[in-house]
């Protein structure tokens, strides 16, 4: 398991979506080094795909390692849940040019645990639609069919059990 850190989170949030923005035909690149999907818009998708060494199976490789960060990502917020700190605002005193002081208010906001997991929860729900529609661009793969199939059902288990375990209002 990876450590959890802000990077991974935010990358993962990223990633999943781009895969709610993805269309049907719309083909996705890899940028390993970044761990982020790209969609390629690329004039000539083919020879640029060829030339950057991206695949079918790059790309799913990758969808399964956001879900697995997914996974864990959620884990930890459920193993962290961290108790909310109540801080309704932060008094700022301050002095103008006529040494009259002014009293401010700053909100003070701390995300909790629960916060987190309904922005993961979204963003996983988000993405479902893409990866049915990169599904769709497949058709003629069966492999890469079931695969997707195998991670979309992933996906859907893991919202269910997220849904089951917090109270959505």
């Amino acid at each position: 398991m990876d450590k959890i850190t802000n990077e991974l989170i935010i990358n993962t949030l990223f990633n999943l979506q781009i895969l709610s923005s993805l269309n049907t035909n719309d083909k996705l690149s890899t940028n390993i080094e970044f761990n982020k999907l790209e969609i390629d818009n690329t004039l000539c998708r083919s020879i640029t795909r060829w030339y950057n060494g991206y695949n079918r199976q790059k790309t799913l490789d990758m969808i399964e390692k956001i879900l697995i960060n997914v996974y864990n990502i959620s884990d930890f917020y459920f193993k962290n849940n961290v108790q909310e700190k109540i801080i309704p605002e932060k008094i700022i005193t301050s002095f103008d040019n006529s040494n009259k002081s002014k009293i401010s208010f700053e909100p003070f906001f701390i995300e909790t645990s629960v916060e987190k997991i309904k922005e993961l929860l979204y963003n996983m729900e988000n993405a479902l639609p893409g990866l049915y529609k990169l599904k769709t661009t497949y058709i003629d793969d069966n492999s890469i069919q079931i695969k997707l199939d195998m991670l979309i059902t992933k996906m859907i288990k893991r919202i269910n059990k997220i849904n089951n375990a917090i109270d959505i209002k």
